[in-house]
């Protein structure tokens, strides 16, 4: 359809983007272990200020781990194929996903075959309407953005907004505390001689951010939004 076609580039980018943040071993991790996952990844490990993220790790770790529907962007179509139409209404629900997770989950099982897993013609009627209802979903939330009445919510959850606001305030109090820092070091009676050419200010060191995992923190900042449900 040309919906799916148009569609089709930003299912890529969602895709991508939720990867980031749903491993591919995710059914075997704990909420403490996709929490210390994310903290390495974002180079928060060696950091002496990472505990003020914990909650916001562990927040985004308990969105991945209790909506199991992004769990499917890590599986093989010939794997979704096979899911009972039970499970994929109950156990791989869209309900509660947002505009990001709706277009990566759709971008996986749009093509999927399930006629391939020799379902009963019932099962496989119940397969289809499942994807359609997520299809379904996903226009409707587009055609609310489009007209502005999309939620802040429904566009990107509050676990990936707030994450990404306090790696934000992280790095802005990191940045004035290096430029204090600078600034007790130049005499007071030469600091107006100097003032035009002070020396770059280094930051205090730390595992630089976007060294660790440039694409996961991009990832975050780059639908940051205002903190808030």
């Amino acid at each position: 359809a040309a919906w799916d076609r148009a569609e089709e580039p930003a299912g890529d980018r969602a895709l991508e983007e939720t990867r980031r943040f749903v491993p591919a071993a995710v059914a075997g991790l704990t909420r403490a272990d996709l929490r210390r996952g994310y903290q390495q990844d974002l180079g928060l490990s060696d950091d002496p200020d990472s505990s003020c993220l914990s909650k916001e790790t562990d927040d985004l770790a308990k969105r991945v781990l209790s909506r199991r529907a992004l769990w499917l962007v890590r599986l093989e179509a010939a794997q979704m194929a096979r899911i009972h139409n039970v499970d994929l209404r109950d156990r791989y629900g869209v309900a509660g996903l947002d505009l990001v997770e709706l277009r990566a989950v759709y971008r996986v099982v749009r093509d999927v075959d399930f006629e391939s897993a020799g379902s009963d013609a019932d099962s496989l009627r119940a397969k289809k309407l499942w994807r359609d209802e997520l299809r379904a979903k996903l226009k409707d939330f587009e055609e609310r953005q489009v007209r502005g009445e999309l939620s802040k919510a429904h566009a990107r959850h509050a676990a990936y907004r707030k994450l990404g606001a306090a790696l934000l305030r992280r790095d802005k109090k990191a940045a004035s505390g290096a430029s204090d820092t600078a600034a007790r070091t130049i005499a007071p009676d030469a600091a107006a001689a100097k003032k035009s050419s002070l020396p770059k200010v280094q930051k205090p060191r730390r595992t630089p951010l976007g060294q660790a995992n440039a694409g996961l923190l991009a990832a975050i900042q780059r639908r940051r939004a205002p903190e808030g449900d």
